[in-house]
């Protein structure tokens, strides 16, 4: 088999190409121990399944704790602000994240992170 390249034909050698074969992974089993909580709703509904009642009872305190949260104007994430990464950009997107006040450390980070993208994306441009 040949190809024309730039006016002159060349030959290549044709080789089979095989596709290599996918990795196999475990297909997930139902997991009993999680009904009766919100995770196990969650698990019923993956596997297309009608959810038992403790599952749809823990659904419905779920819903109604959301729904009180959001109605009291309290933050609905649901973990509390942990200031382990302060002084960085996660830092500053967990503040955001969980609608905490920006520490100086915080704003700073951002700050640099935000001229090194600008710098990185001027310099791409100038590239292309």
């Amino acid at each position: 088999m040949g190809y024309k390249y730039r006016g002159t034909v060349r030959d290549i050698e044709e080789q089979a190409i095989e596709a290599p074969e996918p990795e196999s992974k475990p297909a997930p089993v139902f997991d009993p121990s999680k009904c009766g909580r919100y995770v196990g709703y969650k698990q019923h509904r993956h596997f297309g399944q009608e959810a038992c009642p403790p599952c749809k009872a823990s659904l419905a305190k779920y819903s109604r704790d959301y729904r009180a949260r959001v109605r009291s104007g309290q933050s609905v994430v649901m973990k509390t602000f942990s200031p382990d990464k302060c002084g960085s950009y996660a830092g500053y997107a967990a503040h955001l994240r969980h609608q905490a006040p920006h520490c100086q450390p915080c704003l700073v980070a951002h700050a640099d992170y935000m001229h090194a993208y600008r710098a990185k994306r001027k310099q791409l441009k100038k590239v292309a």
